[in-house]
């Protein structure tokens, strides 16, 4: 029996590392008998890259009438092409380097960037403040299934930058016309104080007041970069102390007219003060004022001391009205003269005498604080109490009643009335007292109870009973 025999060639195949196998196929010869093969080719098994025979498999004839020759083929795994971009990266001048990183694109199968690569980007050389290039290094594959194009590389770029200095403006201070004391700063961090170099500078002027001080000036090189936190210059204002040259009067004068004398005031400067005091007319202590001393706002004036009105002596006149004995104190009155328009002052006389003699009297006080008393040997008077007059005193019963500051009334007289016969009623000023009666007891006695009306009399007056004969003394 004859039997055809069928030719059944598989194609050679490829695809790249981590693809899906193509489609195995093959061609049967004669191609007329084609549809007389049945089933599918198989490969070796491998994913790796490299090459793997494709066999057979299951193909075969339909029917025992064929005969199959089969001619095998290959499949072949080529390597996945990777691409690796180095990431930028930065830092701060002075710090170590960050790791040098890359980005790896293309992996499959469940490949990792550590599987398949070995090795680490590398920069260009270089420390200061710039940009570095990030270069391929030492980067290399590992695993056959890749391939790394030289230009399937990407570089990157290292940033330097600078480093930041915090440099902190010291404040300062001074007094008007003083010269600037030295203007400084600190540097955070303290180590690297050195790199600063330059001089602070302020806003200008020199009146009292605030001036911002900078540090425009300062630098610290190209690798660093310079947070400058300003400070401020305080100018305060200059003590001056005026001395006025009129610190006094005498109650009653007008004041004088104030001139002054100022000390500290800065050499090239000039002033016009207008010094007045605090109101007041009376004896006493009033405060200096500069009025216009916010016109100078550069100094910081004080008025010295203070203004003193001091008491103003008066003269003394003494009264000239004779005195004679009367059993009572006496003495001569005094009036303050050379007083002031409207002005009263009462004088203080001690000195009483009651027996007829000699005796001095002496002012010792004025009501009035605005005026003081002459030296003491013009405050002096000496004076006589004459002797009562013999006719008085040969009349035991005659009693006179004087009464001052009273109005009506009733007055106990029993004491001063014991045993007298006669008697009058006076006023001080001799007005005869009206309604003036005594009562008898029924032995004949008086009972002395005067009941009494005056006129014509002062309220600050008082009024006295007096008894010549007996001595006796009854005061209301």
């Amino acid at each position: 029996m004859f039997y055809p025999t069928e030719t059944d060639p598989a194609a050679d195949v490829e695809k790249t590392y981590g693809e899906s196998d193509p489609a195995l196929t093959y061609t049967v010869e004669p191609a007329a008998l084609a549809d007389k093969v049945t089933g599918k080719l198989s490969r070796e098994p491998g994913e790796d890259v490299g090459g793997y025979a494709i066999t057979r498999g299951t193909l075969s004839p339909v029917s025992g009438a064929y005969a199959l020759n089969f001619e095998g083929a290959n499949l072949t795994v080529n390597p996945r092409a990777l691409t690796v971009a180095a990431d930028d990266k930065a830092k701060t001048y002075g710090d170590a380097d960050p790791e040098l990183t890359c980005t790896v694109t293309g992996l499959v199968n469940g490949d990792t960037k550590a599987t398949v690569l070995t090795g680490a980007p590398s920069r260009d050389p270089g420390e200061d403040v710039g940009k570095y290039a990030i270069t391929k290094g030492t980067l290399k594959l590992t695993s056959g299934n890749y391939a790394l194009a030289d230009d399937a590389f990407t570089g990157a770029k290292l940033t330097v930058t600078p480093k930041v200095l915090t440099v902190t403006v010291q404040d300062a201070e001074k007094t008007y016309s003083d010269a600037d004391p030295d203007l400084t700063y600190t540097v955070k961090p303290e180590a690297l104080a050195d790199a600063v170099t330059g001089k602070l500078n302020r806003a200008a002027g020199q009146g009292v007041g605030t001036y911002a001080i900078r540090g425009d000036s300062l630098t610290a090189g190209a690798n660093y970069s310079l947070n400058v936190v300003p400070g401020t210059l305080t100018i305060d204002q200059r003590p001056l102390t005026v001395k006025v040259n009129q610190k006094s009067k005498t109650y009653g004068e007008d004041d004088p007219g104030f001139t002054c004398t100022a000390e500290g005031l800065v050499a090239g400067d000039s002033l016009s003060l207008t010094v007045t005091r605090a109101a007041g007319e009376n004896v006493g202590s009033y405060d200096f004022t500069c009025d216009n001393a916010a016109s100078y706002p550069n100094y910081d004036i004080t008025v010295e001391g203070k203004f003193t009105v001091t008491p103003k002596q008066v003269g003394l006149s003494w009264s000239t009205d004779p005195l004679t004995y009367n059993g009572y104190n006496q003495k001569p009155a005094a009036t303050a003269t050379g007083l002031e328009d409207g002005d009263s002052c009462t004088v203080t006389v001690e000195g009483d005498g009651v027996d007829a003699g000699t005796y001095t009297a002496t002012a010792v006080s004025l009501s009035n604080p605005n005026y003081k008393l002459p030296y003491a040997a013009y405050c002096t008077q000496p004076y006589t109490i004459g002797k009562a007059d013999k006719a008085d005193e040969a009349a035991p019963n005659a009693v006179t009643v004087a009464f001052k500051g009273v109005e009506s009334g009733k007055l106990d007289l029993s004491s001063a009335l014991k045993g007298a016969t006669d008697w009058t009623v006076k006023g001080f000023d001799g007005v005869l007292v009206t309604d003036a009666e005594f009562e008898l007891d029924d032995a004949g006695r008086s009972t002395a109870i005067l009941t009494y009306a005056t006129a014509n009399v002062g309220n600050s007056d008082h009024g006295h009973l007096h008894h010549q004969a007996g001595r006796r003394d009854h005061r209301k």
